[in-house]
């Protein structure tokens, strides 16, 4: 008998259970029906307990600190981009003087060897005329010392003029 007892009070137990769940879905029901007809158009829930408007605060102070953290390192990345695209916009400039300026020192060079080779032709020119002059002058001494010093006059028998170098 007890056993029945027993399955008699959690049969009731069970349908009370089933009775309040049926009672709480059919309040949801009319309150979202009512919640349609309001003019505000916002559906406002009567009560909330406090762990679940705590939980909502959180995640939302979460999120917007999620949102923080991206946009302070869309920013820092934003920011090494300007510095790398302007390290390289300088090293760019510094290589391209580099390069005018050695291609400047590179046409003055060729100026100068150029009026060098121009200078040094002239400057054989004049050594080469310098040297048949002495060479004719070593020629005539030669003559002399094969002659042992004398002259001799032509034979007409005058000497016109007579140079010694």
């Amino acid at each position: 008998m007890e056993i029945n007892k027993i399955k008699r009070s959690l049969l009731v137990l069970f349908f009370s259970f089933l009775a309040i769940g049926v009672q709480a879905q059919l309040e949801q029901a009319v309150k979202k029906i009512f919640a349609g007809d309001t003019i505000a158009g916002r559906h406002v829930p009567l009560k909330r307990d406090s762990d679940s408007i705590y939980l909502v605060n959180m995640r939302k102070s979460l999120e917007e600190a999620r949102l923080n953290e991206a946009d302070a390192a869309l920013e820092s990345v934003q920011s090494q981009r300007e510095e790398a695209a302007r390290t390289a916009a300088q090293a760019a400039e510094q290589a391209e003087q580099a390069r005018n300026d050695a291609r400047h020192a590179y046409e003055k060079s060729v100026e100068a060897a150029s009026e060098t080779a121009a200078a040094n032709a002239a400057s054989a020119t004049v050594l080469a005329e310098q040297i048949r002059e002495m060479e004719s002058s070593v020629e005539t001494l030669k003559k002399l010392d094969e002659q042992e010093g004398v002259f001799c006059a032509p034979q007409t028998g005058t000497v016109e003029s007579l140079q010694l170098m």
